[in-house]
């Protein structure tokens, strides 16, 4: 797979206003964001599957074998869908269908419900089926790429061989297919219904983000089908009208976490946000936002205006004491190793991704602090008996005058999943991709870019057990950064624009 396969934004003649992030041309009105010029493209209608088009008989979670299924709303989507099909829209049905992978069910008794709900609504509709947790599983953006990129224009030439023609979009957005039959006023040209859409109750918000990251209007089952009104959904109401001061890029950060405590309050703690991958590269977008990262780097590295002053600072500093100790924490996907890549060039690496046990660890960092070297830890380090090893091991084998540093990178829990996410994806993608690409990946850091992923529980598992760190351990300097808007520095080192648009969108 290419890069370019994996990200696709809709032209802003047929999108969502103000999504994807990446287009400044959407413009949000007063109707709910509905963009009103004049639209050319294709329409085009996806829906989910369970919980959306078809639940289950029996009345349980989950089905119980292939026949257990019947229409949520049997009239209404048998009426909706015939309606969309004769105003000339190309029905798909988008669905996660990971028990495949599991074993928990076959390929072949998913495509014989799937091949029995087509039969039953006697609408031509073509389902794509996610049976992996890999690049295409919603709510990541590459299935739809594949939908508008691939499959639409084919079903165009099947159907219509003069109709396979395309538009010119914006920069931001890819190309869609022109089409010959109008859309009806009371549907937007393309359009997404799912269930998942973070709602109490909701499994995920997987639907509602793949929208969003594509840039397409979203509706719920009871919306659609079922005539409710539109629900409360903060993170689309974010996006749509989340304020902008000046001309800085708007922070969408939304706390979901409110129900602890006071005395569970403190600098020290960690709040669970929920959040807007943009977020993470809108500092990187601006000219103001690159004088922030040198600022940033300045504080971290203690004087430095800019990248280059910051390495040439590290150096001086390296000279003035005759070592230090860094110890990093941080959950899998904080960043560790490349704030290490970036900020600590000169520093003998300890890390236990490539070293694999604490006891080897401690082992390689006493011999280097023997050695006189300056060291850096590059490891969880949860609580305060995981690091007072480390800080003995500076007392006892480092020389009179070493320094130990912490720094914690305690981010927003959600903010490593999907840090760690895209790690995971972005290795597959280069890997499979041309030799080039592959090369690319191969002269990044190992641990920064691999194909490993990160189980859930171990990130879970880091901030139920985390204890921010303390000079009363033994430091002799602690930093702690947990604000991505202030304290995250994004090293863009992306091998293409589609892998940084991949960056910053919902990927979990």
């Amino acid at each position: 797979m290419h890069a370019s396969q994996v990200y696709f934004s809709l032209p802003s003649c047929c999108r969502l206003s103000k999504t994807p992030p990446f287009a400044a041309d959407a413009i949000s009105d007063a109707s709910g964001g509905l963009n009103k010029a004049r639209c050319s493209c294709s329409p085009v209608a996806i829906f989910d599957l369970d919980g959306t088009l078809i639940t289950t008989r029996s009345g349980k979670k989950f089905p119980v074998d292939a026949n257990d299924w019947k229409f949520l709303f049997e009239q209404q989507i048998r009426t909706q869908l015939r309606r969309l099909h004769d105003r000339g829209y190309s029905i798909f049905i988008l669905s996660n269908q990971l028990g495949v992978s599991l074993g928990h069910v076959s390929l072949a008794e998913l495509t014989a419900k799937v091949d029995a709900v087509q039969r039953l609504l006697q609408v031509p509709l073509t389902a794509c089926l996610c049976c992996a947790d890999d690049i295409y599983r919603k709510p990541r953006p590459a299935a739809a790429s594949f939908i508008f990129k691939d499959l639409l224009p084919l079903l165009q030439e099947q159907q219509q061989p003069e109709l396979a023609v395309f538009t010119a979009t914006t920069k931001a957005a890819t190309a869609c297919p022109a089409a010959s039959v109008l859309g009806c006023d009371d549907y937007p040209r393309v359009f997404f219904v799912g269930d998942a859409a973070g709602r109490p109750g909701d499994h995920s918000a997987a639907d509602l983000k793949l929208a969003l990251n594509v840039g397409m209007h979203f509706y719920t089952p009871e919306q659609f089908f079922g005539g409710k009104g539109a629900p409360h959904l903060p993170l689309l109401s974010r996006r749509l009208h989340g304020a902008v001061v000046g001309n800085e890029p708007q922070q969408l950060v939304m706390v979901t976490d409110r129900k602890k405590s006071s005395k569970d309050k403190s600098d020290t703690s960690i709040t669970s946000l929920v959040f807007d991958p943009i977020e993470l590269l809108s500092s990187s977008t601006t000219q103001a936002g690159d004088l922030q990262q040198q600022r940033r780097i300045k504080t971290m590295e203690g004087g430095a205006d800019t990248a280059k002053e910051a390495e040439e600072c590290q150096q001086q500093q390296q000279q003035k004491s005759s070592q230090e100790l860094v110890i990093l924490i941080g959950a899998p996907g904080s960043g560790k190793s490349t704030l290490v890549d970036r900020l600590f060039p000169q520093h003998a690496v300890v890390r236990q991704d490539d070293l694999k046990v604490k006891a080897k660890c401690v082992e390689v960092c006493a011999q280097l602090l023997r050695e006189g070297k300056s060291v850096v830890v590059d490891r969880q380090n949860t609580t305060k008996e995981d690091r007072e090893i480390f800080i003995q091991l500076a007392k006892t084998h480092g020389r009179g005058d070493c320094t130990v540093r912490g720094i914690a990178l305690l981010w927003p829990k959600e903010v490593c999943l999907h840090l760690g996410i895209f790690r995971s994806l972005a290795t597959a993608l280069r890997n499979s991709s041309s030799r080039e690409a592959a090369s690319s990946a191969t002269s990044s850091s190992v641990s920064r870019y691999r194909l490993v992923k990160v189980p859930k529980v171990v990130v879970n598992t880091f901030y139920a057990n985390v204890e921010p760190p303390t000079v009363e351990e033994g430091f002799t300097k602690v930093e702690i950064h947990k604000d991505v808007s202030t304290d995250f520095l994004l090293y863009d080192d992306f091998c293409s624009e589609a892998e940084r648009c991949m960056f910053g969108s919902f990927l979990d």
